[in-house]
């Protein structure tokens, strides 16, 4: 009974002793338990606060990149505007112009619309003023490469006070590529006429494989293709001497042979216009025939 009895005794204390435990845990916990979140909360906060300043960084880069852009293109602009750029630095300095137009295409923003209208305003100023013919070249195939990239540029340069007396004259001065920029405004026939361009567009068909044309062959349509379609008008949109006086100029061998060159590998709309041009040639005169077959 004294043995079992004190196996009672011994399962009392124990039992008590657990209780005790088991309400110091709980002391302890409620004790602990503030602290315990505070740091928790503060673990959170320095989490929040990192991922804060990384977002805060990352708009700084951000900023910081855009800016550098941004002075990148006013640097090269005011070269343009003040420092003669396309006469001191070249087809490097008219490839970089061509390509911040490009860029600035669809951007938006009171700064981005100012950046190209001076860029379109200093090109329109060295075509109709300079007397340098490979800044008015350079001009032109930046001007021509831009047109090509948006057509709606056209409107732009219109509106700023392109002449076409100005690319007529460039292009009466072997900077071919005039000749794609006035096919590309789509000027009236009267326009094309008033301007007196065949001999000049013949021409250029005719040095199709020549040093001259080799800067433009990278443009939509290149200075050769652009003559032979604007050719087609001055022989076709005209009353019946005007249009022969046109193809009476243009009927000898030599001459077709280059249209044909002309229009070989390239679009559906300049074989029109060939085949055009020469159903127009074999009417006029019969020994065409023999020229072209």
């Amino acid at each position: 009974m004294l043995e079992f009895g004190d196996t009672k005794i011994n399962t009392l204390q124990v039992e008590e002793a657990r209780s005790r435990f088991e309400l110091e845990k709980v002391q302890l916990f409620e004790h602990i338990a503030p602290t315990y979140r505070r740091i928790k909360s503060l673990i959170h906060m320095k989490q929040e606060w990192a991922a804060a300043r990384e977002k805060v960084d990352s708009c700084r880069r951000g900023k910081d990149s855009k800016s550098e852009l941004m002075e990148i293109i006013e640097n090269a602009v005011s070269k343009l505007c003040f420092s003669d750029g396309l006469e001191k630095s070249g087809k490097d300095y008219a490839v970089e112009i061509t390509s911040i137009y490009r860029m600035l295409i669809n951007k938006q923003g009171v700064k981005y619309t100012m950046l190209k209208h001076v860029i379109l305003e200093q090109l329109l100023i060295a075509i109709s003023t300079s007397n340098e013919e490979m800044v008015i070249r350079a001009s032109l195939t930046v001007l021509t490469t831009i047109v090509s990239a948006k057509i709606s540029v056209i409107d732009d340069i219109k509106k700023k006070g392109l002449r076409l007396s100005d690319l007529a004259r460039a292009l009466k001065c072997n900077v071919h590529e005039a000749a794609t920029l006035i096919y590309l405004i789509k000027p009236s026939a009267a326009e094309i006429k008033t301007l007196e361009l065949l001999p000049t567009l013949m021409d250029v068909i005719c040095t199709l494989n020549s040093s001259r044309c080799r800067l433009s062959k990278s443009l939509t349509v290149t200075p050769p293709a652009a003559s032979l379609m604007i050719i087609e008008v001055l022989v076709t949109a005209f009353d019946n001497a005007t249009n022969n006086m046109h193809l009476a100029a243009i009927s000898s061998p030599r001459v077709l042979s280059r249209f044909l060159d002309v229009a070989r590998n390239h679009s559906l709309e300049e074989h029109i216009s060939l085949a055009t041009i020469l159903v127009k040639c074999m009417q006029f005169d019969g020994h065409c025939r023999k020229y072209i077959s």
